[in-house]
């Protein structure tokens, strides 16, 4: 996302740039890692030292990755027309300390409407649904899904009866062999659970078998550029939570969702303009529907 700052530089900076931008073509980034792609200061790339790039990066301190834009618009005719090349630094923030990272990704091209019904499964008499948040230097927030709510396409897909029907338990085997006073006995103090139909809104699904090659490599570029050894055991294990999942949607998209997505994974969908992901039924669990999750919770 591109937004205005406090930065500002002179037109004939602009023009210069703008100059150098129009032989450009695909990605064009502007710097490197010094070494941990999250946590180490970047440097700009050799062949753009002692250009205008970096001038222009000079005032921005502890960025990350810097790519150059190159953004048509239809210019108003009283206006000279111009090919405007901006640039843009995209916030290297480790999730661990603010949980957001914005990376710069390609849309697919039209994205088609997605008008299905849902069903999710959980607590009774819920109003809205709401992504669990994520707890900075809490193990108990990484076995939570908190980049996104899990829905499914099939009402009839088994795990609705693990997480939407009361009573919430898997042993419903023994449960069926009590007579209703002790199974009402038994289960009387438990969390009542319901399943919800939605009409979801997503304008933006991405279809994990399908995504566009541009973003996979991006995907690929920031897994293998997570550093799982490095900080607390908090900041590792969220490291590796990641680190895994991103390896599952890039090597095996066909295996189907990951058993959870926590929020790094999520902002990194988000930062590409996404508002939900849609995965093939898991291939070793019988009878489960396509997954859906939902981003924006």
């Amino acid at each position: 996302m591109i937004s205005n700052t406090e930065f500002t530089t002179t037109p004939a900076k602009i023009l210069e740039a703008n100059a150098l931008c129009q032989s450009m073509d695909g990605k064009n980034v502007l710097n490197k890692p010094t070494g941990d792609f999250f946590y180490d200061p970047w440097e700009i790339l050799p062949e753009y030292k002692g250009t205008v790039f970096e001038e222009l990066l000079a005032p921005l301190k502890d960025i990350g990755e810097a790519r150059i834009i190159k953004q048509i618009k239809k210019i108003d005719a009283e206006r000279p027309k111009a090919n405007l090349g901006n640039f843009m630094p995209v916030d290297k923030t480790p999730p661990t300390k603010q949980g957001t990272l914005n990376f710069g990704s390609p849309k697919p091209k039209e994205p088609a409407p997605f008008n299905q019904t849902i069903y999710h499964g959980g607590p009774a008499g819920i109003e809205t649904l709401r992504t669990p948040k994520l707890i900075l230097d809490d193990q108990a927030s990484l076995s939570k899904s908190t980049g996104g709510i899990y829905s499914v396409l099939d009402k009839t897909d088994p795990r609705l009866k693990l997480f939407g029907y009361s009573p919430p338990t898997r042993r419903e085997d023994m449960l069926e062999y009590l007579t209703p006073a002790m199974r009402q006995e038994l289960t009387k103090d438990l969390p009542k659970k319901s399943i919800y139909k939605i009409s979801p809104e997503f304008k933006n699904i991405a279809d994990a078998e399908n995504l566009p090659p541009d973003f996979i490599e991006e995907l690929i570029k920031i897994r293998d550029n997570i550093n799982v050894f490095k900080g607390n055991p908090y900041d590792q294990a969220l490291s590796q939570n990641t680190r895994n999942t991103l390896e599952l949607m890039t090597e095996s998209p066909k295996v189907g969702a990951p058993s959870m997505i926590n929020k790094p994974v999520g902002d990194i969908f988000r930062g590409a303009g996404y508002d939900s992901i849609l995965f093939p039924p898991r291939k070793l669990m019988r009878d489960e529907s396509k997954t859906v999750l939902s981003l924006d919770g």
